[in-house]
């Protein structure tokens, strides 16, 4: 087993293409984990600042952000070192909000902790709001 943790760059270059020679190398780490059933994990700081660079560096919309977020989700060599499911919730959230997405993965582990959150944020009040949309379903 060769299990990993992932760096935001190997994230970046999987989905923005923007230098060949790393995208191979990134998509040939992806699919060694795959076909080796060893598995590649990835820590709450790398998705958050995955997110900031396409956001910020790339000029990405929220949206498709969030649409490579789940396709990260639904690769089945890869895990999030955090919990899980708190990461799955978040990733659902994201595209229904305009919130910083460290806020929506608090409110994410909250949920699923079952507990309360202190903050003078206003924006929990919009996250709650969105989970109780995506909870309806």
């Amino acid at each position: 087993m060769e299990n990993k943790i992932l760096d935001t760059n190997i994230l970046v270059r999987l989905f923005m293409q923007d230098n060949q020679a790393q995208y191979e190398k990134a998509l040939e780490i992806l699919n060694n984990a795959d076909t080796k059933g060893y598995k590649l994990y990835i820590p709450v700081e790398v998705v958050v600042e995955f997110e900031y660079v396409l956001r910020k560096v790339y000029s990405i919309e929220r949206s498709e952000i969030a649409k490579d977020l789940e396709s990260i989700v639904q690769t089945s060599c890869i895990e999030f070192i955090d919990n899980n499911k708190d990461m799955k919730l978040a990733i659902a959230l994201c595209p229904l909000l305009n919130t910083d997405l460290v806020d929506i993965i608090l409110f994410a582990r909250a949920k699923n902790l079952e507990i309360g959150i202190e903050s003078f944020d206003k924006d929990f009040k919009q996250i709650q709001k969105a989970y109780e949309e995506i909870s309806k379903n």
